[in-house]
């Protein structure tokens, strides 16, 4: 009797079907977490020009870089104002593509920075500034934002 060594292809279809799925899995996970991390990066990098913006209008009467073009807001990486003096570069966002930028938009002594986020898909409908109300300030339904209005802080995050 001839004895038959090896797996029949219905085991190694079983066998690869098993390990695509695992990982899928993985992919998605992984996915989810640098989505996260991005996201933490972007939090982070808005607090640091938040930080040099503070610092520039300390300095300067309480104003801040003006920028109020009709248009949409400009990117942060047009606040020449604040770098070497108030920040060391300017930070970028990690993917740094037409759909991802820092934005910002003031008219002299308030301002707002706007960030989009990947992993959080929730947001509020309108922001209170000041006794003036902007419809989603931050452009975006899943921005983060911080808004100043005199020496009030909006810092809504993304996730609502």
């Amino acid at each position: 009797m001839k004895i038959k060594k090896g797996f029949t292809l219905i085991e190694l279809l079983i066998v690869m079907a098993i390990i695509m799925i695992l990982a899928a899995i993985l992919f998605v996970r992984f996915s989810t977490a640098q989505k996260k991390a991005r996201d933490a990066t972007r939090k982070a990098d808005l607090k640091e020009i938040q930080n040099a913006l503070e610092m520039y209008a300390d300095d300067h009467k309480g104003a801040v870089p003006v920028r109020t073009q009709l248009g949409p807001p400009v990117e942060v990486s047009d606040l020449t104002e604040l770098s070497p003096t108030y920040i060391s570069r300017m930070p970028s966002d990690p993917k740094n593509n037409d759909d991802f930028k820092y934005f910002y938009y003031s008219p002299g002594k308030q301002y707002w920075l706007r960030a989009k986020l990947e992993a959080q898909k929730t947001a509020d409908a309108e922001i209170d500034v000041g006794g003036k109300t902007w419809d989603n300030a931050c452009g975006s339904p899943y921005a983060t934002c911080i808004i100043k209005q005199g020496s009030d802080y909006f810092f809504r995050l993304g996730n609502g």
